[in-house]
């Protein structure tokens, strides 16, 4: 995942691609700085515990964010 495009893409992009690699909205828990080692550091962080989950990512462990509940009913 540490594809240079994930380095130099704007914000924005950085935050989707987290969301098709986890499967779900986030919210950050801790915000980093935007810069090359944090946006490695996230992306080892979710590569890291997919490994540990059998590619599913857990809704407690992550230290930067978190999957967003969805609300009863909501698709």
């Amino acid at each position: 995942m540490l594809e240079k495009q994930i380095l130099d893409c704007p914000w924005e992009k950085f935050e989707e691609i987290i969301r098709e690699a986890i499967g779900s909205d986030f919210v950050w828990k801790i915000r980093p700085s935007d810069t090359e080692g944090n946006r490695q550091a996230v992306m080892e962080s979710i590569e890291r515990m997919l490994k540990e989950h059998d590619g599913s990512f857990p809704e407690k462990g992550d230290m930067f964010i978190a999957p967003e509940k969805r609300k009863p009913g909501a698709p």
